[in-house]
């Protein structure tokens, strides 16, 4: 199914792509959305390229990739509240959440992780927090969780704390 132009609204659209226009409620999965506007729902498989959620407010959406990108979009004056992303790179569940702009992009065997205005590279032993390796990592971890809170940042690999510092130095 292809959706060029127009508007959807409530429903689903499995597989497939959306071009242009705006989608509203509802959820995508499979395709690719790239353009518009996504208001509400969830983006499950494929990608998400592009758009923006303008006046009003984002409220905990989500964007998921198994390969390639998730990117949370932006939210220019109303409010937004917590975003989330997830990725899968290799053998690897990159999730990451912040209460800013999240996205997460396979980048190889690497996952390239921005919350705000930070940059985190999750390689298979290390993490890298904006150019500086800041913590070690299991090369069999296989479940990464990066947070973003109140200037916090927390990483966790397999449910263990492997890094907690402020972000706000």
């Amino acid at each position: 199914m292809t959706i060029t132009g127009g508007t959807v609204t409530g429903g689903s659209a499995v597989g497939g792509s959306a071009t242009g226009g705006s989608a509203t409620g509802g959820s995508a999965r499979g395709g690719d959305a790239r353009g518009g506007d996504a208001v509400g729902g969830s983006a499950v498989g494929g990608s998400v390229t592009g758009g923006s959620a303008t006046p009003g407010s984002a409220t905990s959406g989500s964007a998921t990739a198994v390969g390639g990108s998730a990117t949370s979009g932006s939210a220019t004056s109303g409010s937004a509240t917590p975003g989330m992303a997830t990725a899968t790179v290799g053998d690897r569940t990159i999730r990451a959440s912040g209460d800013s702009g999240v996205s997460i992009q396979a980048e190889g065997g690497r996952a390239r992780v921005r919350v705000g205005e930070h940059e985190l590279l999750v390689e298979d032993d290390r993490v890298i927090v904006n150019g500086e390796v800041r913590a070690r990592l299991s090369p069999s971890a296989d479940d990464i969780q990066v947070t973003v809170q109140d200037g916090r940042l927390t990483v966790r690999a397999d449910r263990s704390e492997v890094l907690s510092e402020d972000l706000r130095h």
